[in-house]
């Protein structure tokens, strides 16, 4: 297959599209609209640029004018350069020059010769003008500023001319014009730029030059020699030009970067973490700089998405199609050619989220995470899930160094639990940033110039605490007077001053910003403050001069807090409401909007909001968050009276109840309950209850809770007026089927199969539903558990193929793994661990069950001889932190000792089986484990008698078949041959009594090695072949392929049929096959220490060949 073509998309100058095979595009109209837009915007909803591009039709026609232009578009330049998704976006093989740092040394115009005046976008097309000549302006000035620290005057002059061309109000420009011009001795030049400053600013603003273009104007007078330094950018507050008085903190750093340890810089705000972690990390190499911003919190993924974004940038190979799939449910334009992104997150979301990350990091040092405390949880897991495994950081080939930066007061429960876990475990290193101390404080001062007769005042004042020093320092710059009392003001009130200077306008600016919290925009601001954008846009420039913003950000953080302090309430709930508006029509996530609406005191219009916000959490299988969000919801219409809040209090109970916090639950549970007014609303609330009871086998409690659950069904009976609807004949199936699963858990197999059966017969009529497809599973185990497996697969494959139809996948993992369950009773291990492998793409689990489907999957792999995956998979459920159960991960532990008992490593497995039947493991499963157990004694000639008591007495009055039938094929290894026959004789009963193939093929076998001790070879060989026949289609339950061929060629070598050696190269070829399946380290014993594989060896070595 062909990949399509790469191309250039020209906008700096006259547009011009070019292929990567020499085709030149000329763009004008509407094409170049789109393709501007996007590539200026990143991306756009169609809604939205429909509405620009064709402002005076209705929405309808003018979304169906845009689907016809992509549509020519495509037609026209042969491929597809858009994706068309919702929002859409520039397709991956464009590329656009304005993204290239090339770009800044051209004169040319953005979009040269362009007006877009018959659009509704000459407005867009200023500002966008006017924030790439910005850029460009910062750029030029950074090159300026490098070639004069070099001495390289003259050049440094000329990219400060061009500077001064782009932004003729920036006083910082001319003062660096001025600069230049006196070091390289035109004092005229200098002189006369400070003239025509001071008469455009008297002209233009009706102001008078700043307290430091005076002052350099008074040094070229004097002809003074001026420092041959960068100029600070006016209002700004200066960086120190060392880093002073951390040499502590830069040690401890330094220790946990030889340690390989994640380092965590701490403290108040202000006292220069982020400056210090900068200037760590850039000694030590490459860095990639990540963020969180305030306001993260409120939607799962959103530091995730914009630092994905970053990391993308790194990567020039493409992703693989399955990962852009996932991907595209958190950025859309990752979606296929042709695909719509995905509207719900996969299970494998933080996984991929996990593999691009890695992609992106595979040539940098370090990556240095500023503001950590803002970032929300869905993120953080992602994160610290990479680096937890990764111990010790900065190995080569594995993920580099991590610094992150955070708040003292500031970090989530959740975040800090992380850290500390991290720290104990000697992964990481949490280093505090203190104030500086008195000599530090002086010695900063000094480095700021700050004259001696104000410095002790200012360094008393400060307290130690460095943001304070640079703001006193920048008032003093700014003409402030402390020498009358000795004291400057406090922090807030520095910041304060700074601000008051600002333009009216700007002030607005702020504020608005403010209330937003994070990723502004110039038009984003303009629709909150509903002002003309281009005064937006120029009162951005000075607030940037000001150093109140930085790009898209405020300068720092209390900046931000000094402006919202600031501001009054009434202002602040008024920007509040301009900001949910502006959002809503941004297509901004609902959660952002909602909290705006609340803010601005729009309770009830923040409710419909928060619901949408709690939807769109759970799609993102964020469901801790969904319930915050859905609480939200019900407060806010409860607080208006409104009857919409119940729905909402329901949304959150089944939205914590996606969660294995029991204790959540229940009180998420109680608030249904509280609230129920009407007898389907308790009807709902007991269903809830019956379902959380059940969860932690409170058996007779979840039917109570069921029971009354259907008798507030048939209270709302008797007064209805109407049938029950649907939803209600759903909630009634519901409770049966809740009433079924608490017979079940309290062992009253025949009556939970009832009511089980009464809940698929009144679901049936519905039609294909996924309610129906969730019971006829839960009806099908119950089948299992009184062992009718055929009966039982009917139904499980029934299920699942209904749930298939309707894409109800949650569900169909759930009952793929039924399924499996069900096959691997009945023998068909191959079947068993297709349907588990299915429920790999599929599963979409908390932890627990995570923990439990590995532990199912580890066991299907060892039943068909994948024993390094079996291993594998069991080794890592001990990394599962929740164990809802209390006993799941010393089962575990028992089932990997019986797995490396069949390898030949016996040490291990009984230290494992040892502490697991040390446990408090239930004795249905504990039988397992001792028969286990006394198969190990077996093994190394040791009494496995006293095991094999234990596990006859766990078995119980009533044994379930397998169970019974694991004890009696250990049996049937005793020396005592008339015993072991009577053992596999009943084992093989068990087995065909109640189908379950595996068993009687291991049964068979037993039996025929019992009869061939007993001398009875011809009755031996015939149990033989019929196990060697069953094989076709069948895996042995407990024993080994091997075994079971090598049986063979004893009975039917015993018997005198001459191709008894069929038997034995079959055993042979399994075992070489086997082994190549078996952990390395492993191999050897597996082939030399079991029983069965030494005598099989012993065969081999005496030579048994067809001519025998």
């Amino acid at each position: 297959m062909t990949s399509s073509p790469t191309w250039r998309l020209q906008l700096v100058g006259a547009p011009r599209l070019t292929s990567s095979d020499g085709l030149e595009r000329d763009l004008d109209g509407k094409p170049l609209a789109v393709l501007a837009y996007l590539a200026l915007e990143s991306n756009v909803t169609r809604s939205r640029l429909a509405g620009l591009l064709w402002p005076d039709r209705v929405e309808s026609a003018a979304r169906n004018n845009l689907v016809q232009l992509l549509r020519r578009m495509k037609s026209s330049f042969k491929t597809s350069l858009v994706l068309e998704n919702d929002p859409l976006t520039l397709a991956p093989n464009v590329r656009v020059d304005v993204h290239e740092p090339v770009h800044v040394e051209y004169d040319a115009e953005l979009l040269e010769r362009v007006t877009f005046e018959e659009l509704d976008l000459a407005d867009w097309l200023a500002v966008q003008r006017e924030r790439f000549d910005a850029r460009r302006a910062r750029l030029l000035a950074q090159a300026a500023d490098a070639h004069e620290a070099s001495g390289e005057f003259a050049r440094a002059e000329e990219l400060a001319r061009r500077v001064l061309d782009l932004d003729a109000l920036s006083e910082g420009a001319h003062r660096r014009v001025m600069r230049l011009a006196y070091l390289q001795g035109n004092v005229e030049e200098a002189r006369a730029q400070y003239e025509r400053l001071r008469a455009m600013l008297h002209d233009t603003l009706r102001t008078e030059p700043m307290p430091e273009t005076l002052e350099l104007a008074k040094l070229v007078e004097r002809g003074d020699v001026t420092p041959n330094v960068p100029a600070v950018t006016a209002d700004a507050a200066p960086r120190p030009r060392l880093l002073v008085g951390r040499s502590r903190e830069w040690t401890a750093m330094e220790a946990a970067w030889q340690r390989g340890q994640f380092i965590i810089l701490y403290g108040q705000p202000g006292m220069g973490k982020s400056a210090l972690a900068e200037h760590f990390t850039a000694s030590k190499g490459r860095v990639l700089w990540l963020e969180g911003r305030p306001g993260d919190a409120l939607v799962p993924y959103t530091a995730a998405v914009r630092n994905l974004r970053r990391v993308l940038t790194r990567i020039e190979a493409p992703l693989p199609l399955d990962a852009r799939r996932t991907l595209s449910f958190l950025l859309p334009e990752l979606a296929p050619p042709g695909e719509t992104p995905a509207s719900s997150a996969a299970a494998n979301l933080q996984d991929t989220i996990r593999f691009v990350f890695a992609l992106g990091l595979h040539d940098v040092d370090v990556c240095l995470f500023d503001d950590i405390q803002y970032v929300d949880q869905a993120s953080i897991e992602v994160g610290f899930d990479l680096i937890g495994v990764a111990f010790p950081l900065g190995r080569p080939g594995t993920l580099p160094h991590f610094v992150a930066v955070h708040r003292e007061d500031g970090l989530p429960a959740a975040t800090r639990a992380i850290f500390e876990r991290l720290v104990t475990d000697g992964q990481a290193a949490w280093i505090h940033v203190p104030p500086l101390d008195a000599r530090e404080t002086r010695e900063l001062l000094a480095a700021l110039d700050v004259p001696e007769e104000v410095a002790q005042g200012l360094a008393d004042a400060s307290h130690g605490h460095p943001l304070f020093v640079l703001e006193g320092a920048n008032a003093l710059r700014q003409g402030s007077d402390f020498s009358a009392s000795g004291v400057p003001p406090k922090l807030g009130q520095l910041l304060g001053d700074r601000l008051g200077r600002l333009p009216k306008v700007a002030l607005q600016v702020a504020r608005a910003c403010a209330a937003l919290k994070r990723d502004f925009t110039p038009e984003l601001v303009s629709s909150v403050l509903s002002a003309p954008v281009l005064d937006v846009a120029s009162a951005w420039s000075v607030l940037e001069d000001a150093g109140v913003l930085r790009d898209d950000r405020f300068h720092h953080d209390l900046v931000a807090e000094a402006v919202l302090t600031g501001t009054p309430a009434s202002i602040r709930r008024l920007l509040h409401r301009g900001a949910a508006r502006a959002l809503e029509f941004e297509g901004a996530p609902p959660a952002r909007v909602a909290w705006h609406w609340q803010e601005g005191g729009q309770t009830l219009q923040a409710a419909p909001w928060w619901s949408r916000a709690g939807e769109a959490a759970r799609a993102s299988l964020r469901f801790r968050e969904a319930a915050a969000h859905y609480e939200a919801a019900a407060r806010a219409y409860e607080a208006s009276g409104d009857a919409k809040a119940f729905a909402e209090w329901l949304g959150r109970a089944e939205a914590i109840g996606m969660t294995d916090d029991a204790s959540a639950r229940q009180e998420a549970v109680n608030d249904v309950l509280e609230r129920a007014g009407t007898p389907l609303e308790r009807a709902r609330g007991w269903h809830l209850q019956s379902e959380l009871y059940a969860s932690v086998s409170e058996g007779r409690r979840a039917e109570t809770a069921a029971r009354r659950g259907l008798r507030a069904l048939d209270e709302q009976a008797e007064h209805a007026v109407v049938d029950a609807g649907p939803e209600e004949i759903s909630l009634r199936a519901n409770l049966l089927a809740d009433l079924g699963a608490a017979l079940w858990v309290q062992e009253r197999l025949r009556d939970a199969e009832d009511a089980l059966r009464e809940a698929v017969a009144r679901l049936e009529p519905l039609g294909d539903r996924g309610d129906l497809g969730a019971n006829l599973s839960s009806l099908a185990v119950i089948l299992d558990h009184q062992d009718r497996h055929r009966e039982a697969r009917g139904v499980h494959e029934r299920a699942c193929a209904l749930l298939e139809r309707l894409g109800e996948y949650g569900h169909l993992a759930v009952a793929l793994r039924n399924l499996s369950v069900c096959l691997s009773e009945l023998g068909d291990a191959r079947a068993a661990l297709n349907a588990l492998r299915r429920v790999e793409a599929l599963r979409e689990s908390s932890s627990g069950e995570d923990a439990a489907f590995t532990l199912v999957l580890g066991l299907a792999c060892a039943d068909v001889g994948e024993y390094d995956e079996a291993v594998r998979y069991l080794e890592r459920v001990e990394a599962f932190e929740l164990d809802p159960t209390g006993w799941l991960r010393d089962y575990t532990r028992g089932c990997l000792g019986e797995v490396l008992t069949f390898l030949g490593a016996f040490e291990q497995a009984e230290a494992y089986l040892e502490r697991a039947l040390g446990a408090c493991v239930p004795d249905v499963y504990r039988v397992r484990l001792l028969a286990a157990r006394a198969r190990l004694a077996f093994e190394r000639g040791e009494p496995s008698a006293p095991h094999l008591e234990r596990a006859r007495t766990a078995l119980g009055e009533a044994p379930r078949p397998l169970s019974l039938g694991r004890v009696r094929l250990v049996e049937a290894l005793d020396a005592d041959s008339a015993f072991a026959r009577v053992a596999a004789e009943e084992a093989l009963r068990v087995a065909r009594q109640h189908e379950l193939g595996g068993l009687e093929i291991a049964a068979l076998s037993r039996l025929a090695s019992a009869l061939v001790r007993l001398g009875r070879f011809e009755e031996a060989a015939a149990c033989a072949r019929e196990a060697e026949e069953r094989l076709e289609t069948l895996e042995p339950s407990d024993v080994t392929r091997g075994e079971v061929f090598f049986t063979a060629f004893e009975a039917r070598s015993g018997a005198g049929e001459r191709d008894a050696w069929r038997s034995l190269e079959r055993a042979e070829r399994w075992l070489d096959d086997a082994a190549s399946r078996v952990p390395p380290e492993l191999r050897e014993s597996f082939r030399t220490r079991p029983r069965v594989h030494g005598r099989m060896l012993a065969a081999r070595r005496s030579g048994v060949t067809s001519e025998q």
